[in-house]
């Protein structure tokens, strides 16, 4: 499987409950940084839907300082 039948992909991440940031993939977009502000935030969740090959993302070399 080379991916190119995979739709898109969206994620949303929230900070306690609350939603401090939204992302659109496309299977040809390029890596990308994300920095966020998570100062003072005990809870951080990541939400994904759209066209997930077997329910996995995967992020590469996260750094959460």
């Amino acid at each position: 499987e080379d991916g190119t039948n995979w739709g898109g992909h969206h994620f949303e991440i929230y900070g306690d409950g609350e939603l401090i940031a939204t992302y659109d993939l496309k299977v040809a977009d390029l890596p990308a940084n994300v920095d966020l502000q998570i100062e003072n935030i005990t809870k951080l969740e990541v939400v994904f839907s759209g066209q997930i090959d077997n329910g996995v993302m995967n992020f590469a070399n996260v750094i959460i300082k």
